[in-house]
């Protein structure tokens, strides 16, 4: 009788546990105001803010737009077995960061994401319009300096108005790391050496 009223005691418990926590992917539905809530927030021209609860590198482009899908993004962990189903950046007890490709590589980054199901928005090899009415807050942004099918860097879209360190330039506007840029106008031409040379691809996780 005793194991009996045991056993009924976890099965309760076990009950409460399955209403009261979340299933794991819950939350995975990509929130895309939130992850541009979170880059505007993380973002600095002077290259000294960063969120201690994530690595930070001196290429810190991926890293960054990782951060803001994850964080205020609401996407879930991968945690895959091979680089086109693990996604992930995990800080250990004693202080050190363990991650995926994907999370810190662009090229990664970019090729995972497509693999689940993210929608492409569009393509343009050396683009010069200010505005482009594929943009949105949330949307994500890869850059081929080259236009060789490499990924280079990532940047999010996070606003529109006028770019405050180029302000002859308004429109769509992005955050990105690396070199910390704070709705910078989302083709980069008044920063990017390689302007006459680049395409951009935009997408948007599911």
């Amino acid at each position: 009788m005793k194991y009996a009223k045991t056993v009924r005691i976890v099965l309760v418990l076990c009950s409460l546990v399955m209403v009261l926590v979340p299933a794991a992917n819950a939350y995975a539905a990509y929130n895309a105001t939130g992850a541009a809530s979170y880059a505007e927030s993380w973002v600095s021209n002077s290259q000294t803010l960063r969120n201690p609860e994530f690595p930070s590198f001196s290429s810190d482009c991926t890293n960054f737009t990782s951060q803001a899908l994850n964080w205020g993004g609401g996407k879930a962990e991968l945690y895959g077995s091979s680089e086109d189903t693990k996604w992930y950046c995990d800080k250990t007890w004693y202080g050190t960061f363990q991650y995926s490709n994907s999370w810190s590589v662009a090229s990664y980054f970019y090729n995972l994401w497509m693999a689940q199901g993210a929608t492409s928005l569009g393509s343009w090899y050396a683009p010069s319009s200010n505005s482009n009415s594929a943009l949105s807050k949330g949307v994500l942004l890869s850059y081929d300096w080259d236009n060789n099918g490499s990924k280079d860097h990532m940047g999010i879209v996070t606003n529109t108005g006028t770019d405050p360190t180029s302000p002859s330039y308004s429109g769509n506007l992005q955050c990105q790391h690396s070199t910390d840029r704070y709705r910078a106008i989302w083709h980069l031409r008044p920063y990017n050496t390689y302007r006459t040379t680049t395409r951009i691809t935009a997408f948007r996780p599911n």
